[in-house]
């Protein structure tokens, strides 16, 4: 992807329409970005509305100011808000010259708020799939794309158990309780360690089956567990069989 550097900061950044401001000349791409981004451009109006507030412009100028900020009414719940991406979802075009597609992107928030997108996306989600039809059609994409995608799918998925077990692993102290206890290290590979549940009647899910979780919901249930070995996990189970 094209750079673009700004001449006030000296930062390198893409030389994209959210990055940079876009010129009124389309044709040539090279230059139809400005030379100063759109942060230092931020900034220097910020601080003409500082100089011009100190001056004794403030109530005249901010008044005006704030009557010219951005908004946009919502179509769906009617409620008038301020255009940004907290409110508003940016979504990307691209710009026509001559009734010819370019390279330059658009960036355009919608018609609808999010709170107001969201809802829709769900029910249109709900009257889409309640379609037999539909479901089947949904069925034959999944299929298509994980067996196009399969190799990637499978590697991230592993690779995300394996960074879940490690930092609950660390988050747990990384060292074996009983092992420790006997007087070993205690520290083994993250395939031989296992998250041991102290009181069975908290226990809501096998930590296992939490691994392709998020990392909030995944340490709410080992927080509950010690980390042992698979030996030592094994020994206590035994043990308390035994005691049972």
């Amino acid at each position: 992807m094209d750079t673009k550097t700004c001449t006030k900061c000296g930062k390198t950044k893409q030389a994209n329409a959210r990055n940079f401001y876009v010129r009124n000349e389309y044709k040539n791409p090279a230059t139809a970005y400005r030379n100063v981004c759109k942060d230092c451009m931020l900034e220097h109006r910020l601080s003409k509305r500082i100089i011009r507030s100190e001056i004794g412009m403030d109530k005249r100028y901010m008044d005006g100011y704030a009557k010219s900020l951005p908004t946009r009414k919502c179509k769906t719940c009617s409620e008038t808000m301020p255009l940004n991406n907290e409110n508003f979802e940016e979504v990307r075009t691209y710009r026509y010259v001559n009734k010819i597609k370019t390279d330059i992107p658009k960036w355009r928030f919608r018609g609808s708020c999010r709170s107001c997108h969201n809802e829709s996306e769900k029910k249109y989600r709900v009257k889409f799939y309640s379609n037999n039809a539909n479901q089947d059609k949904k069925r034959v994409w999944q299929k298509q794309y994980f067996e196009k995608n399969q190799k990637r799918i499978l590697s991230s998925a592993r690779n995300k158990r394996i960074e879940n077990k490690t930092k609950a692993i660390a988050h747990l102290g990384g060292k074996c309780v009983d092992c420790v206890k006997q007087g070993r290290d205690g520290i083994f590979p993250p395939c031989a360690m296992d998250f041991h549940h102290l009181d069975p009647t908290q226990k809501e899910h096998k930590p296992a089956a939490l691994l392709m979780k998020a990392w909030e919901v995944f340490k709410k249930e080992i927080d509950k567990c010690v980390l042992l070995c698979s030996n030592c996990h094994r020994i206590r189970h035994y043990e308390e069989g035994i005691a049972e």
